[in-house]
């Protein structure tokens, strides 16, 4: 049964129930304070596309993770095939789940990890407030990159894909 209860347990704010065709058999979007909410424009409401990458209903091995940014700004998102509780049937479709990466999420993982860090969107390939020579090299360098800014300060960056491995967030630390 998926009651407002559901999303608040998990945290979640979008659910999506698909057949293998890609056709939507139920969706919603919740948000504690704010109950029942629009739908976004990266989810389809009516009929998902084929090959959209979230559909991993045909393979019953077939799972997705990673972020997607919205709208309304980073989701991290995951998908599933929808089988049978012994996995001995063949996939019944996907379930798609996603929960905004929001400034509690960021905060509570700053606070697991004890890293202070920012978060900041890129935008047609820049991001406010960073040098473009070191945007360029981030794209171009996969991975962690320290640089110096100022005089005599080493700082950390990295790049966030999204699922189409499109950078989204720029990590400094």
């Amino acid at each position: 049964n998926l009651t407002e209860q559901a999303y608040t347990t998990s945290q979640m704010c979008l659910l999506y129930i698909l057949d293998l065709e890609g056709h939507v058999v139920w969706w919603g979007r919740q948000a504690p304070e704010q109950g029942e909410l629009a739908p976004l424009p990266e989810f389809p409401t009516e009929h998902w596309p084929s090959g959209h990458p979230l559909l991993v209903g045909r393979d019953p091995k077939g799972s997705f993770r990673g972020l997607l940014m919205t709208a309304e700004g980073p989701m991290l998102v995951a998908a599933t095939p929808i089988l049978d509780s012994l996995s001995q049937k063949p996939p019944r479709g996907t379930l798609v789940m996603g929960r905004r990466l929001d400034a509690t999420m960021i905060e509570g993982i700053r606070e697991q990890t004890r890293l202070s860090f920012d978060l900041t969107p890129v935008q047609a390939g820049h991001v406010e407030g960073l040098p473009e020579a070191l945007v360029e090299h981030l794209v171009a360098t996969p991975g962690a990159v320290e640089w110096m800014l100022g005089d005599e300060r080493r700082e950390g960056f990295t790049l966030l894909l999204d699922y189409l491995q499109r950078p989204i967030l720029a990590v400094h630390a």
